[in-house]
């Protein structure tokens, strides 16, 4: 019931900024780096084509940090609230960082120059499985020592 209750209100609460979005992306957004991605990858439940891409930082009124991937051409937009991480110290340069899994990669983190907070993506539930596919492939996979004779 609880589990139920805060799905609705984080997916009334994702809506409701997504519809305030255009207005901010217009007045208060900031852009925090491009990068060329020489790979498809996955973010959120969503695949996206190699490319060049933009990330922007939209100025929200209620705090939450929200960010904008959008494509060289485009049309590649996707939005999304990502959690909040730390490092030790501040990173040099701007990065995105992808977990790959075979070809596959997804979207993880996204790190500003010159900032300590980064910002990190929830795993979808395709990463999550192919995650788990991984783990049991490895379980599997045993190491074989065989001593030589002189």
């Amino acid at each position: 019931m609880k589990k139920q209750a805060l799905r609705i209100f984080t997916t009334v609460a994702f809506f409701a900024v997504l519809a305030a979005a255009p207005a901010y992306a217009q007045s208060g957004s900031r852009i925090v780096g491009r990068a060329t991605i020489p790979f498809d990858f996955v973010i959120k439940n969503e695949k996206a084509a190699s490319g060049q891409y933009t990330v922007e930082r939209i100025n929200s009124s209620s705090g939450t940090t929200v960010l904008l991937l959008r494509s060289a051409d485009g049309r590649g937009i996707e939005m999304f609230m990502p959690m909040t991480v730390q490092a030790g110290e501040s990173v040099d340069r701007g990065k995105l960082v992808f977990h790959r899994y075979g070809d596959q990669y997804f979207l993880y983190q996204i790190w500003q120059s010159g900032d300590q907070l980064g910002h990190e993506l929830p795993k979808s539930r395709r990463e999550r499985v192919l995650r788990q596919e991984v783990a049991r492939a490895m379980s599997q996979h045993q190491k074989v020592t065989i001593a030589l004779n002189r």
